[in-house]
Order: structure tokens, then sequence, then C-alpha cells
């Protein structure tokens, strides 16, 4: 794995963090159903999330780009199975 690799796959994880905590505090308020949100709030929440998504999409793309031949399926089955949980939680 080459320095880029690394430095693309930290900042992979560093974004997914992002979104998990702003997706466990939507949650909560979701939840809790006692802070009133206005559409206007979950429009940009939402967008926010597309935003990050698609990010999160091409850095994966690039990370499989640079990778060596057998860390490639790995890779592709990982980034997958986050972007199917990422979408679910999403809709």
């Amino acid at each position: 794995m080459t320095k880029m690799n690394l430095k693309l796959k930290s900042i992979l994880a560093g974004h997914r963090s992002a979104f998990s905590r702003k997706f466990k505090k939507f949650d909560e308020i979701r939840e809790n159903g006692t802070e009133v949100v206005d559409s206007d709030e979950l429009s940009n929440i939402l967008d926010n999330f597309k935003r990050k998504q698609e990010l999160l999409r091409k850095l994966n793309e690039d990370i499989i780009q640079d990778l060596d031949q057998e860390n490639i399926e790995t890779e592709i089955v990982d980034s997958d199975q986050y972007s199917f949980n990422l979408e679910t939680k999403v809709r």
C-alpha cells in the first residue's frame, strides 16, 4: 500500500466517523421527538448526508485505483457494505 493510499484511507475513515457522529445526533433528535426541527434544517441535513455520501464514493474509487491487485476485492466488498448501510440510513 502506498503512502498516498494510506492518506486516502485515513481521510476516508475521518469522513466516515464524522458522518456517523452527525447521523447519531440526528437519530437521537428523531427518537426523542422533543426537539422541534424545521423542514429547512432537515433538508440541509439530508443535503449534507448526500454530499458526504458522494465524497465517500469518490474516496473509495481513488483508494481502489491505487491498491495492489490482491487487496482490491476486499476493499470493494468493504466499501460496498458501508455504502449500502449509508444509503439505508439516509433513506
